[in-house]
C-alpha cells in the first residue's frame, strides 16, 4: 500500500470497530441473512404452489413481501465483503462502485418490504373490518396501485441516492454502505472536503426514506390493532356454545394472531436499525469511537445485528405455524425436520373415509343452499355460523326434513347480516379452516337426519 493510502487509512481507525468486535457482528449478520433467505424462499414456493394464487390476493401479497425480504437478505449477507476495501475492515473486497451496488439493492429492498409488510396488514383490515370481497379490491384498482407504490417510490429514492454518489461505507458500523457523505471527516470540519454527496443531501434522502418506512410501519401496527380490535368484539358478542361457534371463535383467534405476528415481524426490522440511527445521530462525530467502546452501546449494536435480518425466518414460522402443528399433533413421533419437509411438500392431512363422505355430501347441500341465496361466496366461510339451524333442527328433526329449503334460507339471511366475513391467511390455516367445516357440518347433518325406528 502507498504512503498516500496509508495517510487516508489511518483516520478511518476512529470510526470502527476493533476486529475482535467487528467480526462476531459480520458472522452472526451472515447467519441470520442466510437462513432468512432460505425463510423468504419457503414462502414464496408455498404460495406459489397455492392453487388459489391467481385469485387469491393475500398469496400474491406474501409472495410479494417474500421476494423483497429475499433481496433484502442476500444484500446484507453479501454487504461485509463488498465494502471499500481501503477502508481496512477485515473480509472487505470491493470498492465504491460495489458499495453503491450492495447499497442500492438493501435500501431497495428494505423500503419494498416495508410497503408490503404495511399493504398485508391493510388488507387484513379491509377484509375484517370493512368486509371487502375480492371485486371490491378490482374494482378499486387496489393491486396495481399497491404495487407501484411499494416499487417505484423506492427505485426512485435509492436512485438519487446512488447517482448522487450518496450510497458509502457508514463510519458506526462500516459493514454496511448506506446514504453517508465521504470522507466521514468532512462533517466534522471545513478543511476536508467532502469528495461524494453533501450532508444537505444525504439529510434529504435519509428523511425521505424513514418517512417512507416509518408510514407503512405505523399504517401496518394501526390495521393490526383494529383487527384485534374488532375480532375481540366479535367473540364477546359470541353467545352460543356450539360446537360450531365454538371452532369459529378458534379460526378468529388465528387470524388475530397471525395478523399480529406477520407485524411484528416487520416491526422487529425496522426498530433496532432505528435505534442505532437515532443513537448515532445524537452523538458528535468525535465521540463515536468512545461511544463505540461502551459495552451498552455494542451490545445494541450485537443485538440489532442478531435480531433485525430474520424477517424472512420469522414469516416462515409463522406462515407454517398452523400447519406444523396440526403435523405434529397426528404423528408426534416424527421429527421437526420431517414435519417440514410434508408442510414444503403440500402433503394433505390425513382423513377418515366416513367423516370425508358424509362431509363431502354436506358440503354439495352447503353449496345448493349457497346459490338459493344468491351468494358468491360459500357458506362454509371462515366466520359464517349455523347455530340457529343446529338447534331448529335438534328440536324438531321431521320439520327440519319437510321444510329444509326454508331453513336454509333462513340460515344464508342471518348468517349474511350477522356475521363477519374473514380472510384465509395462508394455506395452513386453510387446511385447518377445511378441518373445521367438515367436523361441524358433520355434526349438522347426523342432528338433523330423523330417527327411522321413531
Amino acid at each position: 500500500m502507498s504512503s498516500a493510502s496509508a495517510s487516508i487509512t489511518s483516520p478511518y481507525s476512529d470510526y470502527q470497530l476493533e476486529d475482535a468486535k467487528y467480526i462476531p457482528l459480520v458472522v452472526i449478520g451472515c447467519m441470520g441473512s442466510f437462513l432468512s433467505v432460505f425463510g423468504s424462499c419457503g414462502v414464496m414456493y408455498m404460495s406459489w404452489q397455492d392453487k388459489d394464487f391467481s385469485k387469491d390476493l393475500q398469496s400474491r401479497l406474501l409472495f410479494a413481501l417474500s421476494l423483497c425480504e429475499a433481496l433484502f437478505s442476500l444484500s446484507t449477507f453479501w454487504s461485509p465483503f463488498l465494502t471499500p476495501a481501503f477502508v481496512g475492515m477485515p473480509g472487505s473486497i470491493g470498492t465504491f462502485s460495489s458499495c453503491s451496488f450492495i447499497g442500492f439493492a438493501f435500501m431497495t429492498g428494505n423500503l419494498m418490504t416495508a410497503c408490503y409488510s404495511g399493504s398485508l396488514s391493510l388488507y387484513y383490515y379491509l377484509v375484517v373490518r370493512r368486509n371487502w370481497k375480492d371485486h371490491d379490491f378490482a374494482s378499486w384498482r387496489w393491486e396495481p396501485i399497491l404495487h407501484a407504490v411499494a416499487i417505484l417510490l423506492p427505485l426512485l429514492i435509492t436512485t438519487v441516492a446512488a447517482s448522487t454518489q450518496s450510497i458509502n461505507p457508514i463510519g458506526l458500523q462500516s459493514q454496511l454502505c448506506l446514504l453517508m457523505v465521504w470522507p466521514w471527516q468532512c462533517e466534522e470540519t471545513d478543511t476536508i472536503p467532502c469528495t461524494r454527496s453533501s450532508p444537505e443531501i444525504v439529510g434529504l434522502l435519509t428523511l425521505a426514506m424513514f418517512a417512507y418506512q416509518g408510514f407503512f410501519t405505523i399504517l401496518g401496527l394501526i390495521c393490526t390493532v383494529l383487527v384485534w380490535k374488532t375480532v375481540r368484539q366479535t367473540l364477546r358478542r359470541s353467545v352460543h356454545r356450539t360446537m360450531d361457534s365454538q371452532q369459529t371463535q378458534a379460526r378468529m383467534r388465528q387470524v388475530r394472531i397471525q395478523a399480529t405476528l406477520y407485524s411484528l415481524a416487520h416491526l422487529n426490522t425496522f426498530l433496532w436499525p432505528l435505534m442505532c440511527m437515532i443513537l448515532s445521530a445524537s452523538l458528535h462525530p468525535a465521540d463515536v469511537k468512545v461511544a463505540i467502546q461502551t459495552p451498552g452501546f455494542y451490545t445494541l449494536v450485537f443485538l440489532t445485528w442478531t435480531l433485525f435480518p430474520l424477517q424472512g425466518v420469522f414469516n416462515f414460522f409463522i406462515y407454517t405455524r398452523v400447519k406444523a402443528r396440526e403435523w405434529r399433533m397426528l404423528q408426534p413421533e416424527q421429527s421437526s425436520f420431517w414435519v417440514y419437509r410434508q408442510v414444503l411438500n403440500g402433503t394433505e392431512l390425513p382423513r377418515g373415509g366416513g367423516r370425508r363422505s358424509s362431509s363431502n355430501t354436506s358440503r354439495n347441500n352447503k353449496r345448493s343452499v349457497s346459490r338459493l341465496c344468491g351468494s358468491t361466496e360459500p357458506i362454509s366461510a371462515p366466520w359464517s355460523t349455523s347455530e340457529h339451524a343446529m338447534m331448529r333442527s335438534n328440536n324438531n328433526p321431521q320439520q327440519h326434513n319437510n321444510k329444509s329449503e326454508h331453513h336454509d334460507l333462513s340460515e344464508c339471511n342471518q348468517s349474511t347480516t350477522t356475521t363477519t366475513p374473514i380472510p384465509v391467511l395462508d394455506a395452513s390455516v386453510k387446511m385447518e379452516e377445511q378441518s373445521s367445516v367438515d367436523s361441524t357440518e358433520h355434526v349438522v347433518l347426523s342432528n338433523s337426519e330423523p330417527n327411522p325406528q321413531k
